[in-house]
């Protein structure tokens, strides 16, 4: 198929895995170390597809999800050990929350991850964008950390939507992924969604959505051909969504793809939103930064696509004028404005149990989850209009100089944690923190709690 062969020869860049499939691997031949995760938490449901399986282990993931309790309120674990697993795994709505991860050498980049779950699906085979998903996460308040997430089915003219991920539901979370496909690769549908230090891959309309409040922090997004990166759905002005990326990299997988051809963004629906902000952007964006839907349905008349210091080569300070329908922002959006102002509330309720993610990230707020609309593919050329109002930023509660915490990014914290816990919601500043999975490095600044 040939679109399969754009999509492998386009991924070569980010390193062929042994399996064939366009992942970027650790190379290193060892797993040790602080950062690795080599062997499922206590009372984990563990998934290994290896000649020498972990005693009691399911062979594939979906038998894993399936081995799930679906009445307890208790926090459920799955962990799968490394290998490719060649299937499409569907996590149903159960009644606890849910952690599910992969093997890895290091938990804090995608590049060392050894799990990879993949699957050729496409909407000319069935009925809807969900159903062509590598991964369809059903299933609120859910953690997936260190997966690498493949649709392998390539590019067709029509009907060629195939996702790696279809996010369904409030409160997920994805950190040190990779998400691979070629059309519509991470359908973020709605509720709160995270995603951070991940790679997503993709052409066309490759994050997309209708309903979701979406952060992508320190994402790497590589385009494989021409198109949008984006395509918000939003299609009324009091629909909440927001798709924001923040301090992350655009760039073409490698130099063989052609500047100028790839969009930030285009208007699924006419109140489409979408910001990149604090972004290197590289030659493979076009000028204009932003297209219209079609040349018969722009959808640009109520739209917000806005960006705020962003920098490299496709950046407005190097190309210049963008789409009139675009705004350049004078501050930048804060992802608690987005993500919402109750968290505390919703997390530290008698009885509740929440988790710490020392991650760049707030969670609040809690819209309700809608069922997905067909979407169909559309040529992309760039118009005008006219600019949109720039969203405030609100002023962020601090904690400075505080001691040091051993806190791990998935400790379960019950009713406030372990005595020296901070509070959840709260900006940490000048902290310095020890087995933390997610930060930078041993001091962490700038950083927020979430819990999911």
């Amino acid at each position: 198929m040939l679109g399969l062969s754009l999509v492998l020869a386009a991924c070569v860049a980010v390193t062929q895995a042994s399996s064939g499939y366009p992942v970027a691997r650790d190379t290193s031949g060892t797993c040790s170390g602080v950062h690795a995760r080599v062997s499922p938490p206590a009372g984990a449901i563990v998934v290994d597809n290896s000649a020498n399986p972990h005693p009691g282990s399911h062979a594939t993931v979906q038998a894993g999800v399936d081995a799930l309790n679906t009445t307890t309120a208790d926090p459920q674990q799955l962990f799968i050990f490394p290998g490719t697993y060649t299937e499409q795994v569907y996590i149903p709505r159960l009644t606890s929350n849910l952690t599910v991860q992969g093997y890895t050498c290091n938990t804090k980049s995608y590049q060392h991850n050894k799990v990879t779950i993949t699957y050729n699906l496409a909407l000319i085979n069935t009925t809807s964008d969900d159903l062509t998903a590598t991964l369809r996460q059903w299933n609120p308040n859910t953690k997936i950390y260190n997966l690498n997430i493949v649709n392998s089915f390539g590019h067709i003219p029509q009907n060629g939507q195939n996702l790696a991920v279809s996010a369904e539901a409030d409160g997920q979370a994805y950190y040190a992924c990779q998400l691979i496909g070629y059309q519509d690769t991470l359908l973020a549908e709605t509720g709160r969604q995270l995603y951070a230090k991940s790679l997503i891959v993709g052409a066309v309309d490759f994050i997309f959505g209708q309903k979701a409040l979406a952060w992508l922090e320190s994402i790497d997004i590589r385009t494989i051909a021409s198109g949008s990166i984006t395509a918000s759905g939003r299609d009324s002005d009091s629909n909440p969504s927001w798709y924001v990326i923040s301090r992350s990299n655009v760039s073409a997988i490698n130099n063989t793809i052609p500047a100028g051809i790839s969009y930030l963004g285009r208007p699924w629906r006419d109140y489409a939103r979408v910001v990149f902000q604090e972004t290197y952007l590289g030659n493979n964006i076009a000028a204009a930064g932003w297209s219209q839907w079609s040349t018969s349905t722009p959808n640009t008349d109520h739209v917000t696509f806005a960006e705020y210091k962003n920098y490299g080569p496709g950046s407005v300070s190097q190309e210049g004028p963008r789409a009139n329908f675009s705004q350049q922002l004078t501050a930048p959006i804060s992802i608690r404005s987005i993500l919402g102002e109750m968290f505390q509330d919703e997390c530290l309720k008698p009885e509740a149990t929440c988790t710490l993610h020392i991650l760049l990230a707030r969670s609040i707020g809690s819209p309700t989850p809608q069922s997905t609309t067909r979407k169909t593919a559309a040529a992309s050329k760039p118009t005008t209009a006219s600019p949109a109002t720039s969203p405030t930023s609100p002023s962020n509660i601090s904690v400075q100089n505080t001691s040091v915490y051993g806190v791990d990014v998935q400790q379960d914290c019950l009713n406030g944690g372990p005595t020296g816990c901070p509070s959840n919601g709260v900006l940490i500043e000048n902290v310095s923190f020890r087995n933390v999975v997610g930060t930078a490095g041993a001091n962490a600044s700038d950083y927020y709690i979430l819990c999911g």
